[in-house]
């Protein structure tokens, strides 16, 4: 298993050298994305998520990911105390239709975690497919992710995006954690969203982490409200 410092280093190596090589291509420009949403959970705790993505890279690879600072749960107190963090990078490449079969939007991905506290970080390596739903209404992503650097186990995933109306659409994704040494485990969210204009869209999102709800001090299940605002 590889050490925290190792980890750490190789992901921020990642990150530096394809945002780097990035600003070199001349062909096809890199086109990059951010958001910002803070959210007020009603398990009495606070969430800022800053989430970026960067396309167009060399070798036809991009960078997505997201941070989330948290305050602690249940205390209301101390909501905006926001001494908690979660961090997943993905590092993905589309595969060469015509080298699998005429197969679109099937790739590959490095994924990479750290959280708050000891011995929390991993690598996990696997395959991603991407397609569209019916009338361009949205997409689906399904991931395959049956290695990971700690070996606890493997993950299965799906992601969404669904188009509901001009300015509503729907946004998350479904985890399946299967452990070695442990239950199975579900962790997901959706989101709402209302845009308000270009820039601010309103949110609620449902969440449940079946790791908090395995701990009695904990409620896996929340819903929060918020404000995003993509610059």
């Amino acid at each position: 298993m590889l050490s925290h410092r190792s980890i750490s280093f190789f992901s921020v190596l990642i990150g530096v050298i394809a945002l780097t090589l990035g600003n070199t291509v001349a062909q096809q420009k890199p086109s990059s994305m951010a958001i910002a949403t803070y959210y007020f959970d009603q398990r009495d705790f606070n969430t800022i998520n800053i989430l970026t993505s960067r396309k167009n890279l060399p070798g036809g690879f991009n960078i997505w990911g997201f941070t989330d600072f948290h305050s602690n749960h249940n205390n209301a107190d101390r909501r905006f105390d926001l001494s908690r963090y979660f961090i997943e990078y993905r590092l993905r490449k589309t595969l060469p239709h015509q080298r699998i079969g005429g197969l679109r939007n099937l790739g590959v991905e490095i994924e990479y975690n750290d959280a708050s506290g000891q011995n929390n970080n991993l690598l996990r390596l696997g395959l991603t497919y991407k397609h569209g739903l019916p009338g361009g209404k949205g997409w689906l992503q399904w991931r395959l992710l049956p290695y990971e650097t700690d070996e606890s186990g493997q993950q299965l995933s799906l992601i969404h995006s669904i188009v509901i109306a001009q300015r509503v659409s729907l946004a998350g994704f479904t985890d399946f954690h299967l452990n070695k040494t442990g239950p199975n485990r579900w962790v997901t969210e959706s989101q709402l969203n209302y845009e308000l204009n270009p820039t601010f869209s309103g949110v609620i999102e449902a969440r449940y982490n079946g790791f908090e709800d395995a701990n009695p001090t904990l409620d896996g299940f929340g819903l929060a409200i918020g404000l995003a605002i993509r610059p």
